[in-house]
């Protein structure tokens, strides 16, 4: 769900996700969420009690002064950095609140915030692997560029991404990620890898995205476009690629979210000390 006219993006989640992170919530020491009644200017903040997952049941202790009464409400918390929104039904009983969330129930993304560049200044690339005619694809323009064994640097990538790949498992082509968010990022290819992704129809499988040093297997991506521009020597021919992810669960969009938010908010210190 999304305003035209706004910058802020409202995804809604499952019903096994909003318990998930409602059950997240109520065990920090200190859950609090915001409380108020649609169109009106107050809100209150209430700590919760405890949250009884099976019966979708947020328990409430009201103060003496609350005039909080029975009645539809909504209601927003934040958790692990990521805002959620949603709708409730309050019943009170003396000062005890039960709040009982409708299914909807959502996650705020704002847009102006998710997008990185990544280049040059952050290390983020992802693998992709390609086949054309049951033959395994090589780059010609992307290698690691370090005095190490290629083959065993990469294995040991594949290691700590998932234990479960094949080892033995090659054909992986790595990539400079210009920009990334937590919907899609940007690719950086010559001829040779752009018609690669040709020959696939535009669909990726299991990507592997290394964000400096973090490693992250996204499942399944779209190319949605190509730019062809020059490269810095003004005649080699290359594409930015636009990608989006697909398949993407509420816990890895929250873990992209934290890394990416983590990195704009690390920006400052790159402006110092470039500043000095």
């Amino acid at each position: 769900m999304q305003n035209d006219n706004s910058k802020v993006y409202f995804k809604k989640l499952t019903t096994d996700e909003k318990l998930s992170k409602i059950f997240q919530l109520s065990r920090h020491a200190r859950a609090e969420i915001v409380f108020w009644k649609k169109g009106a200017q107050k809100k209150e903040t209430l700590l919760v009690d405890s949250f009884l997952r099976e019966r979708n049941q947020i328990n409430v202790t009201l103060s003496s002064q609350s005039k909080i009464e029975s009645g539809d409400y909504l209601f927003n918390f934040l958790l692990n950095g990521v805002q959620y929104f949603g709708s409730v039904k309050a019943v009170r009983q003396g000062f005890q609140l039960s709040l009982f969330p409708s299914d909807e129930f959502y996650k705020s993304e704002r847009r102006s915030n998710f997008r990185l560049l990544t280049y040059p200044h952050q290390q983020v690339y992802a693998y992709i692997k390609f086949k054309v005619d049951g033959q395994t694809a090589e780059s010609n323009l992307f290698q690691f560029k370090t005095g190490l064994n290629e083959t065993n640097l990469f294995k040991n990538f594949l290691k700590i991404v998932d234990q479960e790949i094949e080892l033995e498992e090659s054909g992986y082509i790595k990539f400079r990620v210009i920009d990334v968010s937590v919907t899609g990022l940007a690719l950086q290819m010559g001829e040779h890898e752009r018609d690669l992704f040709e020959s696939k129809k535009m669909e990726i499988s299991n990507m592997l995205l290394d964000f400096n040093g973090k490693n992250i297997k996204i499942p399944k991506a779209k190319i949605l476009y190509f730019l062809n521009f020059l490269a810095n020597d003004k005649k080699t021919k290359m594409y930015k690629a636009g990608v989006e992810f697909l398949d993407i669960d509420t816990n890895l969009d929250e873990r992209l979210s934290h890394i990416i938010n983590k990195t704009l908010r690390s920006l400052e210190d790159e402006f110092e000390d470039f500043y000095k």
